[in-house]
């Protein structure tokens, strides 16, 4: 299940298309997320859903979805989060991934206290990044380096 339908979502969803059986995308602005959809499964030949982004939809997806990317805005995403915690409707052994570089909620901390496997966007910030720094220098990224330059630019907010 894939919350948004934006640049990071379709991105997501392309990928995800290759190696899963379906994808649900909850979005706020239904076209949005029904375009993505029906993209996903002209071009890809994969089962690709999608819905509005509401408390009843988000109750009924996420009782069958093993993995959750949320790729709404950091300050959208805290009232549905908040409905995915207290709801009780994130469960173990589910994966869970927030795409935003810089979490405005303390989701994925009570995400992890509740037993799932949690992803904070700033992997996916340090991927792209040595991605590009390959690309650029024809040499392996010092991730190990990045993670470590990440963390420390992060905790003087």
């Amino acid at each position: 299940m894939i919350l948004g339908a934006g640049g990071a979502a379709s991105a997501i969803a392309y990928q995800l298309a290759d190696t899963v059986d379906s994808i649900v995308i909850l979005n706020r602005t239904r076209s949005n997320g029904t375009r993505l959809a029906s993209a996903i499964t002209k071009k890809k030949g994969a089962s690709c859903q999608s819905y509005p982004l509401d408390e009843r939809n988000l109750r009924r997806e996420a009782a069958r979805a093993n993995l959750l990317i949320n790729t709404l805005p950091a300050v959208a995403f805290p009232r549905f989060g908040k409905i995915l915690i207290q709801e009780k409707l994130i469960t173990r052994g589910m994966l869970l991934m927030d795409v935003n570089y810089e979490a405005k909620s303390d989701f994925l901390s009570k995400a992890k206290i509740c037993g799932v496997t949690v992803i904070d966007g700033i992997e996916m910030l340090i991927g792209q990044a040595a991605l590009s720094f390959k690309l650029w220098t024809g040499r392996e990224a010092p991730i190990d380096v990045m993670r470590k330059a990440v963390s420390k630019a992060r905790a003087k907010r």
